[in-house]
């Protein structure tokens, strides 16, 4: 008996055609990977390796699912995605255009990554958060409710994106950061160790040892309840009792809760840095 073969990249391996549930021809299998009656796969399509493709799961266009990868649910993998290594997609999850999702990630939910988009190491995006552009998340990172992280933004460490935050321009979040609510953050900000909520943060770098924020060329520091900004040197308090003739011209930007574990006593949070 003849073994069929089929050429992935590496060299020709035992495959076969998958047989889509309309009976019509689908796309090359290696025998080492395993895919369901249940599965469509698009002619050009490819699935390989080790990997699983399993329940009503769409693999379509030239899209490529290998290694140890695993697509289940109803999750869609088309256009010319790669999903690779031990990565998971599942659930009613979109894998699309030329994104990549690799190594330990796993996009579940109705979350979507599409575009040039990569997603890696440990990353998690679920719920209907959707990252996509050239945007990058890896590390440990979580992405979920209707999160978006796109453009060249960057999101990695042991940071949570979550609620409606947006992510974009050339930001990046690491360390721990937590960013959510409505916030947004564009621009070059880089924001590290931090948590910011319901603001929006163009250029701003803020992070700790000591915590520093800068923008517009303005820099504002907090060490414990003191603030910073420009020659001015205030507590939280004294801002509060004792502020500027402009009051009424200037925009609250930032939002920041101090890194964990915060202080037992004094003011743990910095209520507004002032664009002046």
């Amino acid at each position: 008996m003849t073994t069929t073969t089929f050429d992935f990249g590496d060299g020709p391996v035992p495959a076969r055609r998958h047989r889509n549930p309309d009976g019509t021809e689908g796309g090359w299998v290696a025998d080492t990977a395993t895919v369901s009656k249940t599965v469509q796969v698009s002619p050009d399509a490819r699935v390989f390796g080790a990997a699983q493709v399993c329940h009503m799961a769409i693999v379509c266009d030239h899209a490529h699912v290998s290694d140890r990868a695993d697509v289940w649910g109803q999750a869609y993998v088309g256009g010319f995605a790669c999903v690779y290594g031990d990565a998971r997609v599942g659930g009613l999850a979109r894998v699309s255009d030329h994104a990549r999702v690799w190594g330990h990630a796993a996009i579940s939910g109705q979350a979507q990554v599409y575009g040039h988009a990569e997603v890696r190491g440990e990353a998690k995006i679920y719920d209907g958060a959707n990252v996509f552009g050239e945007a990058q998340v890896y590390g440990v990172t979580r992405v979920f409710g209707e999160a978006r992280v796109r453009g060249f933004a960057q999101v990695f460490g042991q940071t949570e994106v979550y609620g409606q935050a947006q992510v974009y321009g050339q930001s990046k979040i690491y360390g721990q950061a937590r960013i959510y609510d409505c916030t947004i953050v564009r621009g070059t900000s880089q924001i590290s160790d931090v948590s910011l909520h319901t603001g929006i943060y163009h250029g701003i770098h803020c992070g700790h040892s000591p915590n520093v924020i800068t923008f517009n060329g303005n820099t504002a520091i907090v060490v414990e309840d003191q603030v910073i900004i420009g020659e001015q040197h205030k507590t939280l308090r004294e801002w509060d009792q004792n502020p500027p003739a402009n009051w009424d011209q200037l925009r609250p930007i930032v939002v920041l809760m101090l890194p964990k574990p915060p202080p037992t006593e004094g003011v743990h949070y910095l209520d507004q840095v002032l664009e002046q």
